[in-house]
């Protein structure tokens, strides 16, 4: 123990004196002085950040546990980088699992973990890092993503090997579909192919797959993409009509640019097949839930966990036709506005999805709308996103909804037209 330790009378003495004593390896001087209540924060943080460089673990303990060293989350992010950086595993582990005191977030740490250390210490260090986790799942979770997004590509068979479940971090696909940019693993195709085919095996949120579908179309026609992969995706569930079929489009209309028509032919049987298929198993699911003879408001209960109604299922099964048929002869208050506006898990509502199938006139058929909602034009504008729009004739239904009410009006008066 120092004499007279708090009688320094400046920082610049202080800070000599502890760093003689580090040097000397008195460590316990070192663990005294960094726990005196006068202690200068920004000394006890240079202090931390040496013992973090130097692997020195019980003085990175003392100065975070004891001394409560003050940490901008900035500087927190910096020790572990500069852990990663020295190689020291321990203080790795350690700062990884005190995330929370020091202001950050785990998957960052991971992050820096796999971006920093060799590739062939990646399986250690997640045994490791797992092992030390007090919330197992929750850090296989996060090493996941932390590994898609370093592109620690090698680590990831491991991880999932070990349980990670690439569901709550839904953005991981979308990292690994990006996986171009890792060129050497990329380019083993069939280590890739063999990855990818591993991860959906686990993956379900739909709700991720339909965007990341199109992430993945646009790199086909340049090569940066494997067309397996595509095939997984919609094997998967991913929606093909998603986007009004965006996906399709943009593949056909680059490859036949390209003057590669019969690649372009080839994807357009392709997702004319997995369209055909969406739709067959959905009319199979519709008819074993609902019959033939359904009630409208027998419709609107939850029928799985993706959080379709069965107005959701009668879009994707292309039967809009059907539901409006048994609204009307039901009569006026069968169905309203907020059942075909309402969204599953994935965003998709009766109306988007009539809109990527053009299935939409079917949907707002004026023989019941005329009727029941005369403001659900309006109410159909506000629901269609910008993009959605595009597709969409609104004049054209407007159009359709007045001739119908004229027809009416001539009938009701015994007027025909002349």
């Amino acid at each position: 123990m120092l004499d007279g330790a708090h009688d320094f009378s400046s920082e610049d003495l202080i800070e000599k004196q502890m760093t003689e004593a580090y040097l000397e390896q008195d460590y316990a001087v070192v663990q005294d002085m960094l726990r005196q209540k006068d202690m200068p924060d920004a000394l006890k943080q240079r202090m931390l950040s040496t013992a973090v460089r130097d692997g020195n673990l019980p003085i990175v303990r003392c100065a975070v546990e004891e001394a409560g060293t003050q940490l901008t989350d900035v500087h927190a992010i910096m020790l572990v980088f500069l852990a990663c950086q020295a190689q020291k595993l321990d203080i790795v582990l350690y700062l990884s699992e005190k995330t929370a005191e020091l202001g950050l977030q785990r998957s960052d740490a991971y992050e820096l973990v796999f971006s920093r250390f060799p590739k062939d210490k990646h399986e250690t260090v997640a045994e490791e890092l797992l092992n030390r986790a007090s919330d197992k799942q929750d850090a296989l979770n996060k090493m996941l993503y932390a590994a898609a997004a370093s592109k620690a590509m090698d680590v990831i068979p491991k991880l999932l090997d070990m349980g990670a479940d690439p569901n709550p971090n839904g953005g991981t696909d979308i990292y690994l579909l990006l996986a171009g940019y890792d060129r050497d693993y990329f380019l083993d195709r069939p280590k890739y192919i063999g990855l990818m085919e591993k991860y959906f095996d686990k993956f379900s949120d739909l709700s991720v797959l339909d965007p990341a579908l199109t992430v993945a179309a646009f790199k086909i026609p340049d090569n940066t993409q494997y067309p397996e992969i595509l095939h997984m995706m919609l094997k998967k569930g991913a929606d093909p009509f998603a986007g009004h079929g965006e996906a399709e489009t943009h593949i056909c209309t680059m490859l036949n640019s390209l003057e590669r028509f019969e690649e372009s032919r080839d994807w357009h049987d392709a997702f004319t097949a997995a369209r055909r298929a969406e739709t067959a198993e959905a009319r199979r699911q519709f008819g074993l839930l609902f019959g033939q003879d359904f009630r409208v408001a027998d419709l609107r209960q939850t029928i799985n966990e993706d959080g379709d109604t069965g107005f959701t299922l009668a879009a994707r099964a292309r039967m809009l036709g059907a539901v409006l048929t048994a609204a009307i002869r039901e009569g006026h208050a069968s169905l309203s506005a907020d059942d075909i506006l309402a969204t599953n898990n994935r965003n998709q509502s009766a109306l988007s999805m009539s809109v990527d199938r053009d299935d939409l006139p079917a949907l707002l058929d004026p023989a019941y709308w005329s009727k029941a909602d005369a403001g659900i034009l309006r109410k159909v504008e506000d629901g269609l996103s910008a993009a959605q729009k595009t597709f969409v004739d609104l004049a054209r239904l407007a159009s359709s909804m007045d001739q119908y009410a004229l027809k009416q009006q001539a009938v009701r008066f015994k007027l025909k037209p002349s």
